[in-house]
This record gives C-alpha cells, structure tokens and sequence, in this order.
C-alpha cells in the first residue's frame, strides 16, 4: 500500500419519491435523511445534497392554502437547515415536472402523472 488516501463523493437526491404519486414527506424524504445525516455523523462523514428547487417552489405555492403543505415544508426547510448546520453541502437540482404536478389532499401527497 502506497499510503494514499481516496476520497469517496457520497451524493443524495433531496426529492420525493417520482412515481405516479410522490409518496408523504415523513415517509419519503425526512426520516431517511435523517437516517443518512446519523451515519454520516457517526463516522463525521460528509456528503452532498441535492435539492429539487421546482419541488420547493411549489411547496411555497400550496403552503399558501393548504395547511398541510405549509407543514411539510416548514419540516423540510428545517431538516435543509440542520443539514448545512453539521456541515454538509447543499445545491440546486432541478425537476421539471413538478411545474404541473397535482397534490393530492386526502392523500397528502402528489400526483406525477403528467410528468
């Protein structure tokens, strides 16, 4: 061994699931985060996160009448501050169906048929 170390880029898709519907955010983007930032901080690990920026626009956009995506995102907004508080990178990443995505209100989550 020639005593060279090798680095590893650990990248991650900060979005719901893409199927015909998104799946809710607790299930499909916040507690697997937080599982992902455990590891990581166990072994102070860093990693990159990139963030649908379209997603979270619309977010903002339904906040605005809908409780429960006022919710959502206040929990994702929260969850995208401690990540870049222990240090670990955040960029944009860009997603256009979600320009025409429905939610879906007794489902708390989003219909992607159109994508």
């Amino acid at each position: 061994m020639t005593g060279k170390s090798k680095n590893i880029l650990s990248t991650f898709d900060y979005e719901l699931f893409l199927g015909i519907n998104s799946g809710a955010v607790n299930k499909c983007l916040i507690e697997p985060t937080e599982k992902i930032l455990t590891f990581f901080g166990k072994h102070n690990l860093k990693c990159m996160f990139f963030v649908d920026t379209v997603y979270l626009l619309r977010m903002e956009e339904m906040a605005i009448t809908n409780s429960d995506c006022f919710k959502d995102l206040n929990l994702i907004y929260a969850q995208l501050m401690k990540i870049a508080a222990k240090g670990h990178y955040i960029f944009p990443h860009i997603h256009a169906h979600w320009l025409d995505a429905e939610y879906l209100d007794d489902q708390k989550n989003w219909s992607l048929t159109n994508y």
